[in-house]
C-alpha cells in the first residue's frame, strides 16, 4: 500500500488523475472472499462454484442476490476512493445496475465527483446474457450509474470496416445513433484497441492510415481510451463482440 500511495502522489504531482480497475463480477477460485463467504458466490446445480455464462475456468462468479455482498463491495470501493479518483469497472453489464448506483452513492460520501467508467458490452453480448437468464445491463441502463461507457455498441462495425468487410457507413450511422439513444451529456470511451480485441496495427497496415484513424478517434466527442499493452505474453485477446 505504501508503494501504491507513492504512485498516486507522483501522479497527482504531475497534474493527472488516476482510476483503478475493479473486477466485481468474479474472483479467483482461491480468493479470500471465496473462503470466507462461499455463500456469496454463484453455484452450479451440483453445488460447486462456477460461471453464470461461459466456461471461464480461472474465475468464479459472485451472486448479487446477497445484499451483504453489496455492502462489502461498496466498502472496498470507498476504501480505494481515499487514494484514487475513480474506477474502471470490469464487465459492468453482468453486475446489477442497482448495485452500481448504490456503490456510487457510497463513494460520493467520501469523494464527490469520482469518475466511473463501465466496460460495457456489445448489443449481441447483452442479448446473449439475457437469453441465459443472467444480468445484462445495456449502455442506456449503465449510464444511470456511470459517467462513461466503452463504445462496444459500434465497435463491431468499425472493426468490419477496417478489415475491409464493409464500408464505414454502418459505423458512422452508429455514431449518429448514439446521439439519440443515450443521455444528452453521455460520454463514450472510444478506442481502436484494448486487451480484449485485435491490435489496431493488425487491422491497419499503413502507418499513415493508422495515424489518421487514431486522430479521428481522438477528435470525436467523448473520451479516448489508449491501450498500452505488450505484443507478446500476458493474457491472450478475449473478443467479447
Amino acid at each position: 500500500m505504501e508503494d501504491f500511495k507513492r504512485l498516486c502522489d507522483d501522479v497527482y504531482a504531475k497534474g493527472m488523475k488516476i482510476i483503478i480497475d475493479c473486477v466485481y463480477n468474479h474472483t479467483s477460485p482461491d480468493s479470500v472472499l471465496a473462503k470466507e463467504h462461499p455463500d456469496w458466490f454463484y453455484h452450479k446445480k451440483d453445488g460447486s462454484f462456477g460461471n453464470k455464462v461461459g466456461d471461464w475456468s480461472d474465475v468464479i462468479d459472485l451472486d448479487y442476490s446477497h445484499r451483504d455482498l453489496w455492502k462489502y463491495q461498496a466498502e472496498t470501493l470507498v476504501m480505494w476512493a481515499k487514494y484514487v479518483d475513480g474506477f474502471r469497472c470490469d464487465v459492468a453489464p453482468m453486475v446489477p445496475v442497482e448495485f452500481w448506483k448504490y456503490a456510487r452513492e457510497e463513494v460520493a460520501k467520501l469523494r464527490p465527483g469520482a469518475i466511473w467508467l463501465a466496460e460495457s458490452g456489445a448489443p449481441d453480448f447483452i442479448r446473449f446474457l439475457r437469453s441465459k437468464g443472467a444480468v445484462g445491463g445495456s449502455d442506456s441502463e449503465l449510464y444511470q450509474a456511470f459517467d462513461m461507457a466503452y463504445d462496444y455498441d459500434i465497435y463491431p462495425d468499425l472493426r468490419a470496416a477496417l478489415l475491409g468487410q464493409k464500408d464505414l457507413t454502418d459505423y458512422l450511422a452508429g455514431l449518429n445513433r448514439q446521439e439519440g439513444v443515450y443521455p444528452e451529456n453521455y460520454v463514450k470511451a472510444h478506442f481502436l484497441e484494448n486487451h480484449d480485441v485485435v491490435r489496431a496495427h493488425g487491422m491497419i497496415d499503413d502507418p499513415a492510415a493508422l495515424r489518421a484513424m487514431t486522430a479521428f478517434i481522438y477528435f470525436m466527442k467523448g473520451a479516448m481510451l489508449v491501450y498500452n499493452g505488450e505484443e507478446k505474453g500476458g493474457c491472450p485477446p478475449r473478443d467479447p463482440v
